[in-house]
């Protein structure tokens, strides 16, 4: 890595450009600041916001277009009953309130709901009741928009940029270390906003874009921020054979398919206590997506997990689902199972006569860095919004309300981290020292990767691979004392490797090795919050404490104290 650092300076600095972060940097260029905005992937396809493994966006919003009683009081109360006690009420209102004003942007910017019939599409979502999940099919559109509004913004942007670490002066933000093309970059801005969105690929198997590795929430709480509701994170079924990486709805459970395993045993009896039927757990799975204890669908996704672990599972870590004893008319009798069993077809699967597998996938965390009202964190000069902020989704998350999140709090970012840049005009940034601060550990840990295989060093790309198996195997729909104490061991040590100066990297490269050390942080503190709540709440299962606990109906909060993490 060069000392001739490159360098610049802005009002505002936007660290992830999905539908958080363009809608914060078009809000602040509004505001009259200037936003530079830093891409780690290629712009408009990494990300949740624009991925391919769905292809529509859903987004919740109180409008009483269908159900008239439908106020956004009604969906504050179903997203605190889903929430289990650990959402933020000040934020849910926030959320809740304006979710139908940002609606009317997305249709001013020229993104319009999906029309059927002369009518407006609207859904009942996950852990909902009433009809306000509007729909918005087609990602290449959704892009196309959300691409033209940060070009019209005026913002800088910087692609295939890797946020390292924010710069911190006299306990406040002031920039990021940036790393574009193996070389350090250095943004000064007056504020920050992460939205740099979820974590997924902390585990084996998930829904999420190669980078969305948790690195914003690793830098917030090495920057002082405080992060919350961790331990909650969205699950649900994936199809991994013989597609990859594509959503298994759990409407599809309601055609009481086949479950076995590599032995071709129909296992799920097996893991269902006493007065629970096979049937009733499909019946409840019919609807919704998510692994959750609320309903007795969970032991669904518990069995299958159980059985991977136990080496009963298939070769590629899952299970069989048989639904060749239903026809393809059964099938689309049905609106939406129809619907399901229709997108799994067009993408060349007839599930109706070949038997697929399936297993646990990581989709969405519902915590992260702690923010307010403004979307400030407890550093002064950074923000957060979108899928990286805690606070408006709790134990479980209504199906649209992420993506809602994304616009309410991106425009509030957006707009307070503009104020509190243009406040401070005519202010110094920052000072060498802490550039050098932060440099330091970044050139230590380059000297030490290559690029080749070297059987003598540490293979860069299996320490990946171990902590990805490690975080799904433990810390996924079952997590127990003993197995979160297992992934702990062997994430400490990954991390001590990174800091031993005489430990050497191969077979990766600079940006690989600091994203393991994200991961490593992230990981680790999300262990530790697991270990912390003795108890099973919304998506959160402990077979060693297997019902919720009315005292613990709160959030865990993590801090960066010294050097460890404390979970209070």
């Amino acid at each position: 890595m060069s000392d001739n650092l490159m360098q610049m300076t802005t009002d505002v600095l936007v660290i992830g450009a999905g539908a958080a972060g363009i809608r914060a940097a078009v809000e602040a260029r509004l505001q009259g600041a200037d936003v530079v905005v830093a891409v780690k992937g290629k712009l408009g396809y990494d990300g949740s916001t624009f991925c391919s493994y769905s292809t529509s966006w859903s987004f919740q919003a109180a409008t009483a277009m269908t159900d008239l009683d439908d106020q956004p009081e009604e969906h504050m109360e179903e997203i605190m009953d889903s929430a289990w006690g650990v959402a933020d009420p000040a934020l849910v209102e926030i959320l809740t309130r304006e979710a139908p004003m940002r609606l009317e942007d997305l249709k001013k910017y020229g993104l319009d709901p999906d029309i059927k019939n002369g009518k407006i599409v609207q859904e009942v979502g996950c852990f909902s009741r009433m009809h306000r999940l509007f729909m918005f099919t087609g990602k290449d559109r959704i892009r196309k928009v959300f691409l033209k509004l940060l070009e019209d913004s005026g913002s800088k942007v910087q692609p295939n940029t890797t946020a390292v670490d924010l710069l911190i002066e006299n306990s406040r933000c002031c920039g990021a270390l940036l790393i574009r093309d193996n070389k350090p970059l250095i943004v000064w801005a007056h504020a920050v906003i992460i939205a740099t969105g979820g974590a997924g690929r902390l585990f084996t198997y998930n829904f999420n874009t190669t980078d969305l590795t948790g690195d914003g929430q690793a830098m917030a709480l090495r920057a002082g921020a405080e992060l919350k509701n961790i331990e909650f994170y969205q699950m649900g079924f994936g199809i991994i054979h013989p597609l990859k990486q594509v959503l298994f709805e759990g409407r599809l459970f309601m055609y009481d398919p086949i479950l076995r395993n590599r032995l071709n045993e129909q296992f799920l009896a097996d893991y269902l206590p006493s007065g629970v039927t096979i049937d009733d757990c499909y019946t409840a799975r019919s609807n919704h997506m998510p692994f959750s204890i609320r309903d007795a669908s969970f032991h669904i996704d518990v069995g299958v997990h159980g059985e991977v672990v136990k080496g009963r599972g298939t070769d590629h870590h899952a299970a069989y689902i048989d639904f060749r004893g239903v026809t393809s008319e059964e099938m689309l009798s049905t609106p939406i199972g129809g619907g399901c069993y229709k997108g799994i077809l067009e993408l060349g699967v007839d599930i109706t006569k070949q038997v697929i597998e399936i297993t646990p996938h990581v989709h969405a965390m519902n915590g992260g860095i702690v923010i307010n009202e403004r979307a400030e964190t407890r550093v002064p000069g950074l923000f957060a919004a979108g899928e990286v902020a805690a606070g408006p989704h709790g134990a479980d998350r209504l199906g649209g309300n992420m993506m809602a999140a994304t616009q309410v709090f991106g425009k509030r970012a957006g707009k307070y981290a503009a104020e509190c840049a243009l406040t401070r005009k005519n202010k110094v940034y920052g000072s060498d020292e802490i550039v050098e601060s932060v440099l330091e550990p970044i050139r230590s840990l380059q000297n030490r990767v290559c690029l080749s295989q070297n059987e003598q060093h540490v293979d860069l790309a299996k320490r990946h691979q171990d902590l990805a198996w490690t975080l799904w195997k433990y810390a996924t729909v079952n997590r127990t004392e003993s197995g979160l104490d297992e992934a702990l061991k062997l994430l400490r040590g990954i991390s001590a490797q990174i800091q031993a100066k005489d430990v050497k990297f191969a077979n990766g490269s600079l940006e690989s090795a600091l994203e393991l050390r994200n991961k490593v942080l992230f990981g680790e503190a999300i262990l530790l919050a697991s270990k912390s709540r003795k108890e099973s709440r919304g998506s959160f299962y402990r077979s060693d404490y297997p019902t919720p606990d009315k005292a613990q109906a709160r959030s865990k909060n993590v801090n960066l104290e010294q050097g460890e993490i404390v979970v209070k």
